[in-house]
């Protein structure tokens, strides 16, 4: 099955948003791992 990469990253946006609302806590980003360690 052959989907248009736009309509794919929709649906990646999407997944990441319902598990952030279903996930209690917040996972930290590599970023902001990055800030914590202040390297």
């Amino acid at each position: 099955m052959i989907v248009p990469s736009g309509r794919v990253q929709v649906v990646l946006e999407v997944l990441q948003r319902v598990k952030a609302v279903f996930t209690p806590w917040k996972e930290p980003t590599d970023e902001e791992i990055t800030r914590d360690f202040g390297s």
